[in-house]
């Protein structure tokens, strides 16, 4: 039997803010990113908020990460990277 849910994987500032490296989170049905954030601020605390230091991807394992944007759909099963600031160069 599996649940529905997501599974979290936070890094960087992420990590420091949420205090854990993984978490899961029961869902139902679909979501957005803007909903997640929302919830693991309520979880979390206000420092989560400042989801504007980096990424927040879904994991796909033949792909690899995707970035997501505020209003992108999440649905039950997905694995959800939350990444610290990338730079180029």
């Amino acid at each position: 039997m599996s649940r529905n849910g997501v599974t979290l994987k936070f890094y960087g500032p992420w990590q420091r803010a949420a205090g854990v490296e993984e978490l899961f989170m029961p869902q139902d049905g679909v979501t957005t990113v803007r909903c997640l954030l929302k919830k693991l601020e309520a979880r979390c605390g206000e420092e989560f908020s400042s989801h504007g230091e980096g990424l927040v991807c879904l994991y796909d394992s033949e792909k690899g990460p995707r970035a997501l944007d505020l209003d992108e759909e999440i649905l039950p099963g997905s694995t959800i990277l939350f990444l610290g600031i990338v730079e180029s160069g």
